[in-house]
């Protein structure tokens, strides 16, 4: 039986989510996730300011099982490719919220 959010969440990132190429353990796969290339902002009261300007995105669980700092994200839209850094349980828990950092 499949879960019917986890297909609308395919449904959904094929028509407007951003195509990447993931590689984990050496295969490159294309996928698409939700991409957020925004600068992260902290408001100071009297000012914001931009702290990090490192993309996050979201990826589906059933694409990247188990993700680890050794994979790479290339990100088209910015011709980089980054890491994964950081990765939580997104609410719906279908989904891996991910921090991502540019690869050296």
């Amino acid at each position: 039986m499949t879960d019917a959010f986890d297909d609308l969440d395919a449904i959904t990132l094929d028509v407007i989510g951003d195509p990447i190429t993931y590689t984990a353990g050496g295969t490159p796969r294309a996928l698409k996730a939700w991409v957020n290339y925004a600068p992260a902002v902290q408001d100071f009261g009297a000012s914001v300011a931009a702290v990090s300007d490192q993309p996050t995105m979201q990826i589906r669980k059933i694409d990247v099982p188990a993700p680890s700092k050794s994979d790479t994200a290339f990100l088209p839209r910015t011709g980089l490719t980054y890491r994964p850094m950081f990765w939580t349980h997104s609410k719906c828990g279908r989904l891996w919220d991910m921090t991502l950092s540019k690869a050296i």
